[in-house]
């Protein structure tokens, strides 16, 4: 995840071939409390569910 060309965090998502993958999300300290968590969760979703078929999900 990207603000202004600088990361701003990071999405981990582990076993992805399995039909119940698991995902960490890690944001900056400075990055928290401006939505990025909410984008990357909506993205998370849209990928996982609508992409690759994956019927649920864990963090």
């Amino acid at each position: 995840m990207l603000e202004n060309g600088d990361r701003v965090g990071i999405i981990f998502i582990h076993d992805i071939s399995d039909t119940i993958p698991l995902f960490d999300i890690r944001l900056h300290a400075n990055c928290r409390g401006k939505g990025y968590g909410v984008m990357a969760l909506r993205w998370l979703q849209e990928y996982l569910f609508e992409v690759k078929g994956k019927i649920r999900i864990e963090g």
